[in-house]
């Protein structure tokens, strides 16, 4: 729970940002889905790697609580950024014996505008959402939290 916290943290500073400013800068994010991988990741090693590449400080602190279950989710700044930010993971992580899995890994833009986030992983299309959803939680690509106050709401009437 602590990353989707974190991750919520994230979106709703994101739009924060956008309403003192007038402009929101897009956040491109990528839902990363490892094949088969509870528990195989050993977190120390996970934690050297991304040290390695000049994650310190919070923002490492931020990775750690994103990390769970069999998934994580990269945020960048650009398309770009995020390609190349999924291409590396993915050869970390394939150093270390895993393998993203390209049917349930998905990318998604947060802006006001309608953006495409093509990536590809080992030569194949991750798809693209506009809406994604982890452990009940529901994230859009608008940012807007009215589909999910109603499918809460929704579901306490049922």
């Amino acid at each position: 729970m602590d990353q989707l916290f974190t991750l919520l943290q994230i979106v709703e500073g994101a739009w924060e940002f956008a309403n003192l400013h007038s402009t929101i800068l897009p956040v491109y994010m990528c839902f990363v889905d490892l094949e088969k991988a509870y528990n195989r990741v050993p977190q120390v090693i996970l934690w050297e790697v991304l040290r390695e590449y000049g994650v310190l400080g919070l923002l490492l602190r931020a990775i750690r609580s994103l990390y769970s279950r069999n998934d994580v989710v990269l945020l960048v700044e650009s398309h770009g950024c995020l390609q190349r930010s999924l291409e590396r993971f993915a050869a970390e992580c394939e150093a270390v014996g895993m393998r993203i899995s390209t049917s349930k890994s998905e990318s998604m833009v947060l802006a006001w505008k309608r953006m495409a986030c093509p990536l590809q992983v080992r030569e194949k299309d991750l798809p693209y959402v506009e809406e994604f959803k982890d452990l009940g939680v529901l994230f859009t690509s608008d940012g807007k939290r009215d589909r999910e106050i109603g499918h809460r709401q929704d579901r306490r009437q049922q």
